[in-house]
């Protein structure tokens, strides 16, 4: 976009389009709520505590696509179409969100295999349950998993369609006499569909020659609310040559007596079936067992249940072998309170060629644990961990292996009788025993309960120490922190709104989250233990484990229906934040994957388009320009976008009184602020003399024309003020809104009259200030950025208030900062000195 100087049409005509790129930019931040509200109401569905039918997805999926569509539309008229990309990424995100609304497009679209790195539980209906909850566990906990893929129950499908096991099928679902061992042995000798063949060998190509596989049954259903348990088949020891064979047999266990019998019992039909299977790298397991995180003989006792063996897990689950059992405490650090360590001779390990054998244990090994202390307790983290994001008790089967690495192999929900459900006296009994650190303060941005230590983020979002499992506590609910949602027991901050970018990210993971607080890094000690009810917004101090049980087994096991998994994949294109950090490379539109990305690509782009202004006259003398009177020696022009300046006002000047543009208000108060603008002379050395007398003449900006009068570019909530003062040059944009994470101040210096030492000495003061007072600071020599988002509007004017008096502080202070000791002081005495 470029403003002509020429003559004084043209530079009216520049000011016209400044008025026209701020109604755009209004109307991006409108979309922009209206995305990541329709974004928090669909994650808060997900809790469960809302019914949800069809109607709703395409409802949602028609204003998702609206609003993005308005927002990227916005972005393009401001910057004169600078992100062609957004539009292209735009279309890729809707189409990927239309499709995952047709059951039937969907599951044709799909491919008959998925690596375990492309599963979640949105995909249970493609790769059941035990599939789909690796992948999950894998990809939203980053839990060690092995590595593989499965093969769809449409591949299954595809199998059982072959005309040979028509009658034989028949049979079973009319519930007449059937011969289900010749259907199985019809099953294991067919030959393997073309497309499913081809499938399973281009997947099998990304794995190494010698790779051996567990094949596993991951049946529609299993591990739901029944759990099929010991049903069907499972395949050791596999090598890549015989997966497809090994899958047959899989696929053939369907058919099993007491498969067939166990359908009909809990009134399944006999041939109601959908068989997918699992193909996991096997894991080369020192040891092996299942962690039940609840005691289901004893659910109120706090504790896990642990049995652990030597080698593979198959004799474990089959109660073939002798197990050691522990009970640990689900407190950290999971002190063992119990064990019975067995007698362990013999053990079960991969063949040499394939399939697995028995061999003996060392006679000195034999009454040893099979598994340390320090691994039961990490072993406890991590089904904790588990536990925490499934929302229900769990079965979980684990492999330590050879390298010391703790895998988990499955995880199913563990069935516990409702009398385990602590009682309403137990739960108040509670309250009263624990001191309450904060109650009602800020926003729930997703419910439920979590105990942890406390770890509050530093300064510029210093996460050094913070270990997975700590109570995440910070100042401004920033992005940047997304990496860390998913791994935190819950996440309070002083600042942010429940339509922020991270409170998203939180949902998304689950983690309970209270936002907006204003004072929880002040009233939240770190190391703390601290209980965050986020379903009652209260901060307990210490662990109130009742509320844990009560939260944790009045939940429903999984959530299995239709519709809430129908949800999860569309949103799958929707919620997730790919895009963090606006510096980072690849903050690009070709890295955008979601409805996220793309209203947040737009959102930081539009706040630069906003501010820039390259190519205006900064001398501000145009018909559109009036002078502002003030008491203190700053010729500044002022330019109303509208709103900016109070009704009625004439004439080529203006009161401070007729300013009704808010920021420039406020700062207006923090420049004019007693003392804050001196117009005595700063003393000056004889360094700090010859240094101005050979400073560079007319100060300059990158990218900008010389500067020769102060103008402030305004409307009711905006302010871009371009202040040139002495040999110094401060930029400040900003915007005010009611919405927190809208608001943002942006702060550049540069510039001085004396030495690059002084200079630089300057502009850490700067820095340090501006630090202290929430904002994300840069350095480079004698520049200063500063940035500051997503705070609310009464912080938001006092920090804008001190920005003003800042300017006037540091007029001509690079002369005084003969030391580092100098600034120091003087930025201790900028702080003390008071605020709005």
């Amino acid at each position: 976009m470029k403003f002509l100087e020429r003559f004084h049409g043209e530079q009216r005509s520049g000011a016209e389009l400044l008025r026209a790129r701020f109604a755009r930019f209004r109307h991006l931040i409108e979309m922009n709520n209206r995305v990541l509200r329709l974004i928090a109401d669909a994650d808060e569905k997900l809790g469960g505590e809302y019914l949800f039918d069809t109607q709703y997805f395409h409802h949602l999926e028609s204003e998702l696509s609206h609003a993005a569509t308005a927002a990227v539309n916005d972005l393009a008229e401001m910057s004169g179409n600078r992100y062609p990309g957004l539009t292209v990424a735009l279309d890729r995100v809707q189409s990927k969100v239309r499709g995952s609304l047709d059951p039937q497009r969907s599951v044709r679209d799909l491919p008959l295999t998925f690596t375990i790195d492309d599963l979640g539980t949105e995909l249970a209906d493609v790769v059941g349950e035990k599939m789909a909850r690796l992948g999950e566990i894998r990809h939203r906990l980053g839990l060690s998993v092995p590595d593989g893929f499965v093969i769809t129950a449409q591949a299954c499908d595809r199998l059982l369609a072959d005309p040979a096991l028509a009658e034989e099928i028949t049979k079973l679902q009319q519930g007449r006499p059937a011969e289900p061992a010749k259907l199985r042995e019809t099953i294991t000798s067919m030959e393997v569909p073309v497309p499913v063949a081809k499938a399973v060998k281009d997947v099998l190509g990304r794995f190494r020659r010698g790779s051996r596989f567990a094949v596993r049954s991951s049946a529609l259903g299993e591990d739901g609310e029944l759990s099929f348990a010991g049903q069907y088949a499972t395949v050791l020891n596999v090598s890549r040559d015989h997966v497809l064979a090994a899958w047959l047999k899989v696929v053939a266990s369907l058919f099993s007596t007491r498969a067939i019998e166990y359908r009909r019992q809990h009134g399944l039909g006999a041939a109601d079936v959908h068989m997918a299977v699992g193909c996991l790298q096997m894991v080369p397991a020192v040891c092996s067992g299942v962690v039940y995180t609840v005691d289901p003989n004893a659910p109120r006792s706090g504790t896990l249940v642990v049995s652990a063996a030597r080698g593979l897990g198959l004799p474990v689950v089959e109660g073939r072998s002798t197990v050691d059992g522990f009970a640990l405490s689900r407190a950290t650090p999971h002190r063992v309170l119990g064990r019975e360590v067995a007698e362990k001779r013999e053990m079960c390990v991969a063949d040499g060629e394939e399939g697995t054998k028995m061999v003996a244990v060392p006679a000195g090994q034999w009454s040893a644990p099979a598994v340390s202390d320090e691994t039961l307790a990490a072993l406890a983290d991590l089904a904790l961990r588990i536990e925490k994001h499934m929302r229900c008790p769990l079965d979980i089967e684990w492999a330590l292996d050879d390298k010391g690495a703790l895998v988990v192999l499955q995880t199913r929900p563990l069935q516990v009788g409702p009398e385990a459900r602590p009682r309403t006296e137990e739960i108040l009994s509670a309250r009263k025993r624990h001191r309450v650190l904060m109650h009602g303060r800020g926003e729930v941005a997703c419910r439920g309960i979590g105990v942890g230590r406390v770890f509050v983020v530093g300064a510029d979002e210093d996460t050094e120490g913070y270990v997975p499992g700590d109570v995440l506590v910070a100042r401004i609910a920033s992005p940047r922190l997304s990496t860390l949602a998913g791994s935190a027991s819950a996440f309070v901050s002083d600042l942010g709104s429940v339509t922020g970018h991270l409170a998203t990210v939180a949902r998304e993971y689950r983690v309970p989250t209270i936002v907006g607080t204003m004072d929880a890094t002040r009233l939240l000690p770190p190391g703390t233990v601290v209980t965050v009810d986020a379903d009652e917004n209260t901060i307990y101090d210490g662990s109130v484990e009742e509320l844990l049980r009560f939260r944790l087994l009045r939940s429903r096991p999984f959530e299995e229906t239709p519709e809430f998994r129908a949800l999860r994949r569309m949103l799958k294109h929707v919620s997730p934040l790919y895009l963090g950090d606006p510096n980072a490379r690849g903050f690009t539109p070709e890295h955008c994957r979601t409805y996220h990305d793309v209203i947040r690509f737009a959102h930081e782009r539009a706040l630069a388009e906003l501010g820039r202004i390259d190519g205006i006259k900064l001398d501000g003398r145009n018909a559109s320009a009036r002078t502002l009177e003030l008491d203190i020696p700053l010729d500044l022009a002022v330019i109303d976008l509208g709103g900016g300046v109070a009704p009625g006002a004439q004439g080529r000047t203006l009161a401070a009184s007729q300013v009704a543009s808010r920021p420039l208000a406020v700062l207006l108060e923090g420049l004019l602020a007693p003392g804050a603008w001196s117009t005595s002379p700063a003393g000056m050395d004889l360094d700090g003399f010859m240094a101005s007398a050979t400073r560079a003449g007319p100060l300059t900006v990158p990218g900008r024309t010389t500067v020769r009068r102060n103008v402030a570019i305004v409307a009711s909530d905006y302010l871009n003020l371009n202040l040139r003062v002495g040999y110094h040059f401060n930029v400040v944009d900003c915007f005010l809104s009611d919405n927190p994470e809208n608001t943002y101040i942006f702060f550049r210096f540069i510039g001085g009259v004396t030495d690059v030492i002084r200079r630089t000495r300057r502009a850490h003061l700067l820095a340090r200030v501006l630090g202290q007072l929430d904002f994300k600071t840069e350095l480079s020599g004698e520049l200063v950025i500063g940035r500051l988002q997503g705070v609310p509007p009464a912080l938001f004017e006092e920090r804008l208030w001190m920005v003003g008096r800042l300017i006037g502080f540091s007029r001509q202070l690079d002369i005084l900062l003969r030391d580092d000791q100098t600034v120091d002081r003087l930025a201790k005495a900028f702080l003390r000195g008071g605020t709005r």
